[in-house]
């Protein structure tokens, strides 16, 4: 097509379109496309042939909605935005970067009006070609034809995870489950594009960031100082004095008791007995390890050795943080060992 033909339907976007393309961009994108399956010779003589580009600066429509956009466009550099006009707003459907292609879903092939609007939310280098070309090539190359296929599958792929992820939950797990699986997403786009695409404004989406950071904030503080109070208990074996209270261990980090008591419920979901608790548990965990038999112990012996305060609360704690009573915990240890023993031999 010719460049006069581009503009007519790019005029309104003012993008730099030019008929040369550097051989090494066409070079690059059939080096992609080989790695799906290997490309036909011809189909390479038409892309070096047919192809164009176009620079497009940040906030630059690549085709508007109720426009025909006949071309499939590779992104070398940048970043684009798909989006359905909705009154005063705007609907993301996907952003995509470089090393993808993009074009119109809703005018596939340019056959029919487009639904959808395509914007630049960085400054972006593309390269184009016709959707005319690529159905000629569709009708003679097996090869372009296996691409595509692959390509769609894709496609429908990365669909159903957008709709997942707009669907997800709260706005809040939205946001986490956003962070999580795309952090490069996550760290490039602006708080505007991320709001946009988890389908919650910019207001909710930064209240909903700033809290989370305040919170990894605190989890990160929590850990230092439970990271240096486990050290000091576990060097003094602080555990086994049963008449300990949180106020010696706040003391022991320089530290209010309020503050260490909210660390530990707000950052953890614990109290500070439960802490204590797994302290004493996981030093009778060590002994019965060791031993392999209850019979150089009593129960009440076990108990006030670790510092819990009665035998029940010791059975009681035990049993809950195990899921086994003392009794089952050495009896499950010493059929794992002998498992163990047997396998070495062979």
């Amino acid at each position: 097509m010719a460049l006069q033909k581009r503009y007519y339907y790019l005029s309104m976007n003012s993008p730099s379109i030019n008929d040369k393309v550097n051989p090494h961009d066409i070079a690059y994108i059939i080096k992609l496309l080989s790695n799906i399956y290997p490309i036909d010779i011809n189909v390479e003589k038409a892309l070096h042939k047919h192809c164009f580009s176009i620079k497009l600066k940040e906030n630059n429509n690549l085709c508007k909605e109720n426009q025909v956009c006949p071309y499939l466009y590779f992104i070398r550099k940048g970043a684009l935005m798909s989006y359905y006009p909705e009154k005063d707003k705007r609907i993301v459907t996907y952003v995509t970067f470089e090393n993808e292609f993009i074009g119109s879903i809703s005018g596939l092939y340019g056959k029919s009006i487009a639904k959808e609007g395509i914007v630049a939310i960085e400054d972006s280098y593309l390269i184009g070609v016709n959707m005319d070309v690529i159905e000629n090539l569709l009708k003679t190359s097996f090869s372009l034809n296996y691409i595509f296929r692959v390509m769609f599958e894709q496609y429908y792929k990365d669909a159903e995870e957008r709709a997942y992820l707009i669907r997800v939950g709260n706005a809040r797990e939205r946001y986490l489950y956003f962070k999580r699986t795309r952090p490069s997403m996550f760290k490039r786009l602006s708080v505007d594009y991320i709001a946009a695409l988890l389908s919650m404004n910019t207001d909710t989406f930064l209240r909903i960031k700033k809290n989370e950071e305040e919170k990894e904030k605190r989890i990160k503080e929590g850990d230092k100082i439970l990271n240096r109070l486990n050290d000091l208990i576990n060097e003094k074996e602080l555990f086994k004095d049963n008449n300990i209270k949180i106020e010696d261990l706040a003391c022991l980090v320089d530290m209010p008791s309020y503050k260490l008591s909210s660390i530990l419920n707000q950052t953890y979901q614990i109290n500070f007995n439960i802490l204590i608790n797994r302290y004493r548990v996981n030093y009778i965990k060590d002994i019965l390890k060791e031993s392999k038999s209850l019979h150089d112990y009593t129960i009440e012996g076990l108990a006030q050795k670790a510092g819990f305060p009665s035998r029940s609360t010791f059975y009681k704690v035990f049993k809950k943080e195990t899921g086994l009573t003392p009794i089952e915990y050495v009896h499950q240890t010493t059929r794992k060992v002998k498992a163990i023993n047997s396998e070495s031999r062979f």
